[in-house]
């Protein structure tokens, strides 16, 4: 992933788009490290990949997390219904 993302920077960067920020998006699985990194397995260097990406290009890059409310266990249809998910959507979509 990181010799990747390296590679299509550069062809950004090429086109004269060397001061646009840059991510990659990752869902909330990243987080699932121990308490002080990202999660970091043979599979998914999340961690490795973030304190490259992060030393490489430092200011430019902007962390980027996409969680899905879909996958989060805590959500259910609403009492009595089985095909309302208001209750659900609400805590899905409140930012605070």
């Amino acid at each position: 992933a990181w010799k990747r993302f390296k590679q299509v920077t550069q062809e950004f960067d090429a086109m004269g788009f060397s001061d646009i920020p840059i991510t990659s998006v990752f869902g909330g699985l990243a987080l699932a490290g121990n308490s002080s990194t990202f999660y970091d397995i043979p599979e998914a260097r999340v961690n490795s990949f973030l304190a490259k990406v992060s030393s490489a290009y430092k200011d430019r890059f902007v962390f980027c997390f996409n969680f899905y409310p879909y996958f989060d266990p805590h959500l259910e249809m609403d009492n009595y219904t089985e095909h309302q998910c208001k209750g659900a959507l609400h805590e899905s979509l409140c930012w605070e």
